[in-house]
């Protein structure tokens, strides 16, 4: 077994379902019926900074997020832009390298930012989506 993470968005309501086939079809992945906004494949540096920065239920080996986490989420990417975050706490990737990580960390950012800013939060419009309409989290295999 080996050890997967990734950050899954799912629509709990019609509203949410159709909120991301309109907007993010392209991270649709057919083989799991959800909608990916990263995948990471024996990173134990992307996987433990996340435990670090936010709640994990070892139950469920999830970290549940609202919408509002969104810019943490992002924040805790960005810190493995810079090569020399690679390692943190003593740990790398097992797989890939930084080079090679590198645009699937970047795509998960910049996925995150459209579906953070694509969300008109408060203008009051029947077809405004709010964290009743989904279900965000990071999984982990491990």
């Amino acid at each position: 077994m080996g050890l997967d993470n990734g950050i899954i968005i799912t629509g709990k309501t019609k509203k949410g379902e159709n909120f991301l086939k309109n907007y993010f079809s392209n991270n649709y992945d057919p083989h799991i019926g959800k909608y990916e906004f990263g995948y990471w494949r024996k990173c134990w540096n992307i996987r433990q900074k996340f435990l670090d920065n936010f709640k994990y239920n070892r139950k469920k080996c999830l970290i549940t997020f609202k919408i509002s986490d969104i810019p943490a989420i992002i924040n805790t990417l960005k810190y493995f832009l810079k090569q020399q975050n690679w390692e943190y706490n003593g740990k790398t990737s097992l797989v890939f390298n930084w080079y090679e990580e590198l645009p699937s960390i970047a795509n998960a950012i910049r996925d995150l930012y459209l579906f953070y800013d694509y969300i008109d939060e408060g203008a009051d419009n029947e077809d405004d989506v709010t964290d009743e309409d989904f279900k965000i989290y990071f999984y982990d295999s491990y």
